[in-house]
């Protein structure tokens, strides 16, 4: 959410027994068809190296064919590649599949692979933040947001230098998406009374923490189905800046209906008290309720015409 989800092939490792080359080269294979944002710099970088001689293009034959595909959302995919057995995913779906010796730190920007249900390494990518990222924190923070915490299922170091980046001060590194969901059930427990959490998120995995927190905000460009089904407001560009905006309209257009609310309350109950009075007639009192519902509805037009950022300073 934070980052650009344009991932860059960072490091290649091997495990004992396999290259560098023949590992990326069957990652490249078996995703093939997956428009993951790991899987798609995992097959640019095997497009790049299979330029250079030598490298991925004679590992495997071009266009391998792969049988007995099979993909699980969220968790990895695997096929036979060239009559090879390849799994690719995360950690936890090298674990279901039953691959032994897998490392014992995860990363979300990482895919774990296993050949011939033999774990055969990993290849990591690293991500940029978001343009305008921490313009975005500084002016939540402005705006009376308590806390900003970054929830991340990547490594400790990744998350700890996205949130210096961002200036996100509390961070919680190597979660699943059931840690999430517990994080956050944990942060509203601990909440004094009357205030609300808002959780911003993007992938499919973050649906049941959208639906969960008082306000879900998914990311339109790069969100999942699910996250944006499950969110309560939508960002159609991904633009962070759009929260403090987000935050800011709310208020404006609260106080808008109080106004109304207040105004055509006020001018009832007055009509009502001089019609008891009989200081009113039956016709004054119907020019004044359809005045105040035009007045209404005029002032609830400022909301769509004001110009935030300069409207909604106060």
């Amino acid at each position: 959410t934070l980052t650009e989800g344009r991932f860059e092939l960072k490091e290649v490792l091997p495990a004992l027994g396999f290259e560098a080359a023949e590992l990326l080269a069957l990652a490249a294979s078996v995703e093939r068809y997956s428009s993951h944002p790991l899987a798609l710099a995992i097959q640019r970088a095997a497009e790049q190296d299979s330029l250079k001689p030598g490298a991925v293009l004679n590992v495997l034959p071009a266009d391998p064919e792969l049988v007995e595909y099979k993909e699980e959302r969220g968790m990895g995919v695997s096929a036979l590649v060239a009559g090879r057995k390849v799994q690719a995913g995360s950690l936890a779906f090298l674990r279901q599949a039953g691959i032994g010796a897998l490392p014992d730190a995860s990363s979300n920007s990482s895919v774990y692979l296993a050949v011939d249900s033999r774990y055969a390494g990993f290849i990591s990518a690293s991500d940029k933040l978001k343009d305008g990222a921490p313009e975005a924190v500084a002016g939540l923070k402005k705006l009376g947001v308590k806390k900003v915490i970054m929830l991340s299922g990547d490594r400790e170091e990744t998350a700890a230098r996205i949130a210096a980046e961002a200036g996100i001060n509390e961070y919680v590194a190597g979660l699943l998406p059931e840690d999430k969901l517990a994080m956050v059930e944990s942060l509203k427990a601990s909440m004094p009374d009357g205030s609300s959490l808002a959780f911003v998120g993007d992938g499919m995995n973050d649906a049941p923490v959208l639906a969960r927190a008082d306000l879900g905000i998914a990311m339109g460009g790069l969100g999942s189905d699910a996250a944006l089904e499950a969110s309560d407001i939508v960002i159609m560009d991904d633009k962070l800046s759009r929260l403090p905006d987000a935050i800011r309209i709310a208020a404006f257009t609260r106080g808008v209906v109080v106004q109304n609310i207040v105004f055509t309350l006020g001018i009832k109950a007055g009509f009502l008290a001089l019609g008891a009075l009989g200081m009113a007639s039956m016709w004054e009192a119907v020019i004044a309720d359809v005045g105040v519902a035009l007045l209404a509805v005029l002032n609830a037009a400022r909301v769509s015409r004001a110009k935030y950022g300069e409207a909604l300073k106060g």
